[in-house]
């Protein structure tokens, strides 16, 4: 699967992602050079280029409707991570391990699942 890490995930976590699930692809909003995109435009982006969730800290993605309903008609999936409660070396620690604490179990659903789903 093919998972695209917004911009306001720390792109630290990415690279432990890439080297934990590597039979999936982790690439960052930066690496498409995608940044400062609008989530609608963000949403088409990533389904022309074939990607199939977004890993973001942006719960007004679910909560706004024109967007919401742009990553159900696209089929895209969406991760939601809460706001980190620390800062520095913790909060990048938190933030890590709660993907990759997850990411299993979400990839069982969504390998299941025919339709596009969020994760929070």
């Amino acid at each position: 699967m093919r998972f695209l890490v917004d911009e306001n995930v720390n792109v630290t976590a990415t690279e432990a992602l890439r080297s934990i699930f590597v039979e999936h692809s982790f690439s960052t909003v930066r690496d498409e050079n995608w940044l400062g995109f609008l989530d609608v435009q963000l949403f088409k982006a990533m389904k022309d280029n074939c990607f199939d969730a977004i890993v973001t800290r942006s719960i007004k993605q679910l909560v706004i409707p024109d967007e919401r309903k742009t990553l159900r008609d696209l089929g895209l999936s969406w991760i939601g991570l809460p706001t980190p409660k620390f800062k520095g070396i913790q909060g990048l620690a938190l933030e890590t391990a709660t993907i990759v604490a997850g990411l299993p179990y979400v990839l069982i659903e969504l390998q299941q699942q025919l339709c596009p789903t969020a994760y929070q």
